[in-house]
């Protein structure tokens, strides 16, 4: 039987456990906090990254995914820009459930997304950003406030190893390919290539 002092210091020591490991808990998930997008709780760009270089170290294919929305500064221009903050969140779900729980959907920043795509080669990744593509030109956003804003999409597409090997070079492939469908019909999926010229610097919707 254990001594009254004993069970005093097994309670002591229980409690303190206790609090250390919520504490454990908390900082997992302020942890899980900083690679999260505030608006859309999508990951940000900071989870991306160590992302990209868990995928690289693997060494399997994978594709990336870059879009961004046409002409949303309508949007906010028609609708305010608290209506467009909804409508990015209302993005973030068409995303989520055109991909897999494995695969990485990140907000990139204003009105422009990237989807890592897991052990997914060109040939797949084309099939999941056209699905993408046309989910987003179907819905209806803004419903629930009486608007039924329809939006589309231009994505452009890179993979590991087919198009380029660095983080860099595939995020800049991927990015080159998505202004290229911007410069032509928009509402389009465009494959990286060599030749595509460099993206300027951004001021775009």
């Amino acid at each position: 039987e254990l001594s009254h002092a004993a069970a005093q210091n097994a309670a002591f020591v229980c409690r303190h456990l206790g609090i250390a490991l919520r504490n454990l808990g908390h900082l997992k998930q302020v942890e899980h906090l900083a690679y999260l997008d505030d608006l859309t709780h999508l990951y940000n760009t900071r989870y991306l990254d160590v992302a990209l270089d868990r995928e690289l170290s693997g060494g399997r294919p994978f594709t990336v995914l870059f879009m961004d929305l046409d002409h949303f500064k309508n949007v906010n221009d028609q609708h305010g820009h608290l209506s467009g903050s909804r409508l990015l969140v209302e993005v973030a779900r068409v995303l989520r459930s055109c991909v897999r729980d494995e695969d990485v959907v990140v907000r990139w920043g204003g009105d422009e997304y990237v989807v890592l795509l897991v052990g997914i080669d060109s040939g797949g990744g084309l099939k999941v950003a056209e699905r993408i593509r046309r989910a987003i030109e179907d819905h209806r956003f803004l419903s629930r406030e009486g608007s039924r804003v329809r939006i589309t999409a231009s994505i452009g597409l890179a993979s590991f190893p087919e198009h380029a090997a660095t983080k860099t070079e595939i995020l800049d492939f991927a990015d080159r390919a998505m202004y290229r469908g911007k410069n032509s019909t928009r509402n389009v999926v465009y494959m990286a290539s060599k030749d595509l010229p460099p993206v300027p610097p951004r001021e775009r919707s």
